[in-house]
């Protein structure tokens, strides 16, 4: 259990941090910016990601520098945060840089299924850099599968993907990899949380990362039949929506029938009253309006701790989507649709 000391400690720099979050007024803001060096100069001068751009010339920022630069603000958020929370603190940070790994593991497989030569271009978040048994940049140069597989090193994905092997000639199943990977990282965060924490409060935590399995769930469910591809890996384990809704969602032939099935489950009737611009934003959506409970009204520490992690998450996406959308010129109100907002 945490001290009483602690988890002050906790509750006042969780909700000090959140309340320099980028807030209505700063994303347009931002979306009114021509150019990348604008929203560079922006977060710079104007928002709490000031230290971590302290030294960025803004005339001359290259997109994916400044992208590695933000994250490294995240990642520093919960370094300090996980000082306090000894209790659940470790394992949070375990999901923070698993989570990390994965992204930056599918995203190599995908450069290296496209071909794409420019693939090295991008700095990595320090702070990553320093945390993770994956050679990065070797996985960066990355030409084939047997050079991802080795630059995998010693951590636990190669024994993960290494019976993936392929043959020259042979397609990368990424929907298999993705599933493999998550299960994994969502195995042994909640396997932590059982060793670590009471079970009323590992009911609660788990909550929000079975919310969002769930729904994450729904959404690769519609994908799979809107581009008429394999439902073999669409279901991610761990979630709590019953096997008899996901066997029927699988069955079902038509979208309505999908919503349907979902908003008669207690996790699904969520869905009747949400409001979203894609299908692909609902499990951020869902968990966003629930983390924002959480960190207003939780007297938890680790409850806190956890619904700040998927808030700031949510934060670095919408500003990535803002800097990827100037970048290439989107108009403003096709970039907003893009953000999880209030």
């Amino acid at each position: 259990m945490l001290s009483d000391f602690s988890s002050n400690v906790v509750f006042a720099k969780v909700r000090a941090m959140y309340g320099k979050r980028i807030r209505a007024c700063d994303y347009n803001n931002l979306l009114n910016c021509k150019t990348v060096g604008e929203i560079a100069a922006y977060l710079k001068n104007k928002t709490a990601y000031s230290k971590v751009l302290g030294k960025v010339n803004e005339s001359n920022v290259h997109r994916g520098e400044l992208e590695a630069l933000l994250k490294n603000k995240m990642f520093n958020d919960f370094a300090t945060l996980c000082r306090y929370e000894l209790s659940t603190g470790e394992s949070f940070s375990e999901y923070v840089i698993g989570r990390a790994e994965v992204e930056q593991i599918i995203r190599s497989l995908v450069y290296i299924l496209s071909h794409n030569k420019s693939k090295g271009s991008d700095p990595i978040p320090s702070y990553f850099d320093k945390h993770t048994k994956i050679n990065l940049k070797a996985m960066s140069r990355a030409e084939n599968y047997e050079e991802f597989l080795k630059a995998l090193g010693n951590s636990p994905y190669r024994k993960l993907l290494k019976n993936l092997s392929l043959k020259y000639n042979e397609q990368i199943n990424l929907s298999q990899v993705e599933s493999i990977l998550y299960d994994y990282l969502y195995e042994r965060v909640l396997e932590r949380l059982r060793q670590n924490t009471n079970k009323k409060i590992r009911i609660e935590l788990k909550s929000i990362f079975e919310t969002y399995i769930d729904f994450g769930n729904f959404v690769r469910i519609i994908r799979t039949k809107q581009n008429n591809s394999s439902q073999d890996f669409a279901i991610l384990k761990h979630g709590k929506l019953k096997s008899k809704y996901i066997e029927a969602m699988l069955m079902a032939s038509k979208e309505k029938e999908l919503f349907d099935i979902m908003e008669s489950t207690n996790q699904g009737k969520k869905l009747k009253n949400l409001k979203y611009s894609y299908i692909d934003q609902i499990p951020l959506k869902v968990v966003y309006d629930k983390c924002r409970r959480y960190v207003h009204s939780s007297i938890n520490a680790s409850l806190v701790m956890l619904s700040y992690i998927f808030l700031i998450h949510i934060e670095l996406n919408n500003i990535i989507n803002v800097i990827e959308g100037i970048r290439y010129q989107m108009p403003k109100e096709d970039i907003e649709e893009l953000l999880i907002l209030k």
